[in-house]
């Protein structure tokens, strides 16, 4: 049984969030926004090339590491306010919409001191951050406001908090489900279990 990747990225999000609907984003080396439904009905809304590729890439660069375990665990100890500007430290009086703590600028306060843990939230910061701006103009785009996340990077724990902030700000649902990261390889499960054996 053959199963293109974007139905079965669906069809796995779908199945382990319960929803009938919604906007489905896989984060894997790149990051994939779908528009699926229940019955089948799957639309590619748009890529982009920013995904775990674009964290190893950076964070081998800038601190020696490329494996996805060591930079999570490296990046839990950094401290964003030696790398990036928020709303705060342009404004003591910022639009209601907008939260104080919020990046005004990823990589706009680098300080000459900030180590190796801080550059690295810095880029996993970035990362996540395009991604959930991409997600509200996918929302945009459907009229929804559930978002299913899916890959390895649902495991980050900057990925909870980054998107209760944009949850906060946008009015969206997110939803990372248990087993996210094999949301794909489940979907693709599931489509061989649907699949009539031949006469």
């Amino acid at each position: 049984c053959k199963v293109d990747e974007f139905s079965a990225s669906a069809a796995g999000a779908l199945a382990l969030s319960g929803r009938e609907q919604g906007v489905v984003v896989t984060m894997g080396t790149g990051t994939a926004f779908l528009w699926a439904e229940q019955n089948g009905t799957v639309r590619h809304l748009c890529g982009s090339g920013i995904g775990g590729g674009t964290l190893g890439g950076l964070c081998h660069k800038l601190v020696g590491m490329e494996r996805f375990g060591q930079i999570k665990k490296l990046a839990e100890s950094g401290n964003l306010d030696h790398v990036d500007l928020t709303m705060k430290d342009i404004t003591v009086h910022s639009a209601p919409t907008l939260d104080p703590d919020m990046t005004a600028a990823n990589f706009g306060d680098l300080a000459e001191d900030a180590t190796p843990a801080d550059l690295a939230a810095g880029v996993v910061n970035l990362v996540l951050q395009a991604i959930g701006t991409m997600t509200v103009l996918a929302c945009q785009c459907c009229d929804s406001k559930t978002v299913v996340l899916t890959g390895s990077m649902t495991t980050l724990p900057q990925a909870v908090t980054n998107f209760q902030l944009f949850e906060k700000l946008y009015g969206i649902h997110y939803i990372i489900p248990e087993n996210a990261t094999f949301a794909t390889a489940i979907g693709a499960g599931l489509y061989s279990l649907q699949k009539k054996p031949e006469a």
